[in-house]
């Protein structure tokens, strides 16, 4: 029974920590201290060690030795590169969809879009993002490509700070939800224009809101 509060305690702490990243209010570098989180909390420091250890593990944190924990720092090139490099790897994968997509990957896009519309219900933002990592996943695995999905694979530790970035309001979110769905709908119903279309939309639409925030933070 302890366990489990600790780890319900833990995970309210990183959701509170990823929304003061998303609102800005802790910034790419600034170190995250066990000491100041479990005060302003009102918490022990145990369930603060491990709500860093997941942010460390999702990506959005990094831990330098005996240094401590930094909210991850990813530049404005690092961006750009990462949806360039998801643009490139989703369009050539939609485009051998008609031969790579199998009942086993059907399968696999309808479970995402269960989960993706089940968390974004619940507001369970960690399971959302889990859904919408495999759902990209299961996109650039059409490609039929296991070098390239390895390759692409490598760069998650950007892909969870993008999103906070790109669905840091509740509207912004609700379209990003949207459009995951209706890239799914487009390739379970074999529309792979309408699917490349709605993807290039939705990457492109990310990244410009991902910019916009990035460049109002640098101009308070």
């Amino acid at each position: 029974m302890p366990e489990k509060k600790t780890s319900s305690m833990a995970e309210q702490i990183y959701h509170e920590l990823r929304k003061e990243i998303a609102q800005g209010k802790r910034r790419a570098g600034d170190r995250l201290k066990e000491t100041e989180i479990a005060e302003k909390m009102g918490v022990s420091r145990s369930p603060v060690r491990e709500a860093l250890r997941l942010m460390v593990n999702d990506g959005l944190a990094v831990g330098e030795a005996n240094k401590g924990i930094f909210v991850r720092t990813i530049s404005d090139r690092d961006m750009a590169e990462l949806f360039e490099l998801r643009l490139l790897v989703d369009r050539f994968a939609i485009q051998k969809a008609a031969n790579t997509l199998t009942e086993e990957k059907r399968q696999e896009l309808k479970q995402c879009r269960a989960e993706i519309l089940e968390a974004s219900f619940n507001n369970d933002y960690r399971a959302y993002m889990r859904a919408d990592n495999q759902l990209h996943l299961t996109v650039a695995s059409l490609a039929d490509n296991h070098m390239l999905l390895e390759d692409y694979q490598r760069h998650r530790y950007i892909f969870l700070p993008a999103r906070i970035l790109s669905q840091s309001t509740a509207e912004s979110a609700r379209v990003a939800v949207s459009e995951h769905i209706a890239l799914i709908d487009a390739l379970l119903e074999g529309e792979f224009e309408e699917a490349l279309a709605i993807d290039e939309h939705h990457l492109r639409r990310s990244l410009g809101i991902i910019q916009n925030t990035l460049n109002r933070r640098k101009e308070d």
